[in-house]
């Protein structure tokens, strides 16, 4: 099981990441990475192959890196997208609106940042579920 925890002060990051075998409650791996906000996606593909590395996948081919796909490119994206993801867990009709706008905003923005358009269908499928739309 991964966990962690991160904390923000400024434009400063600190990310704890630990790996729990979920056996025996024994910690297999943890790290501490304290970073500024601008370099998030480099956290986020340091934590990724740390963990590859620790549970000791193979590739073929040794191919660490094809593992790592990023979407966004900028830190403002991103954290639009995240607002789109929170309300629509929110799973309340005036969120799913939000979320939708949210992700369209990060769509006009850069359209081929994929999670969005997955943020857009489940917005509408999720609407019709509770007989929204």
């Amino acid at each position: 099981m991964l966990e962690g925890s991160v904390r923000k002060s400024g434009n400063r990051l600190r990310i704890n990441a630990q790996l729990i075998n979920t056996d025996d409650g024994y910690h297999v791996w943890s790290e501490r990475y304290d970073r500024v906000m601008a370099d998030i996606f480099d956290i986020q593909d340091d934590i990724s192959l740390a963990i590859l590395d620790k549970l000791k996948l193979r590739l073929v081919g040794g191919a660490h890196s094809s593992f790592v796909q990023r979407y966004a490119t900028d830190v403002e994206s991103y954290n639009v997208y995240l607002k789109g993801r929170y309300h629509l867990h929110q799973r309340m009709p005036d969120g799913f609106r939000k979320a939708a706008d949210y992700f369209e905003q990060v769509i006009d923005k850069d359209a081929r940042i994929a999670p969005a358009y997955a943020g857009l269908a489940d917005c509408c499928g999720i609407q019709s579920w509770y007989g929204e739309v």
